[in-house]
């Protein structure tokens, strides 16, 4: 799950990773999500979260599928990563959001 700068900066500034980051915490009714996700949004990017038993971060699988699409760049059904729902799944973006907003308490 090592990740380097570069690929933290890819998933941080992602504009349709931190859109669909807004709608999962709004959906989570997290009080003013789109400000509380820009504010948050290194550590959300770099949590280490568990879902369905595998260890990851919302970067280490943006990173992944950054280059499995870069392998598939001909095909036009490729999504760009941050917008790719089966990339970046809704449960990490969730995972990570609780993880964060639990370290607040």
């Amino acid at each position: 799950m090592t990740t380097n700068t570069a690929e933290h900066i890819a998933a941080r500034d992602d504009v349709d990773l931190q859109s669909r980051l807004v709608a999962q915490a709004e959906m989570l009714g997290v009080p003013n999500a789109y400000a509380w996700v820009m504010s948050h949004l290194p550590e959300l990017v770099s949590t280490p979260v568990t879902v369905s038993g595998e260890d990851t971060s919302i970067t280490a699988t943006y990173s992944y599928a950054a280059a499995v699409r870069r392998e598939h760049l001909a095909d036009p059904r490729a999504l760009p990563p941050g917008s790719n729902p089966g990339a970046v799944t809704d449960p990490i973006l969730a995972t990570a959001i609780e993880v964060v907003r639990a370290g607040q308490a």
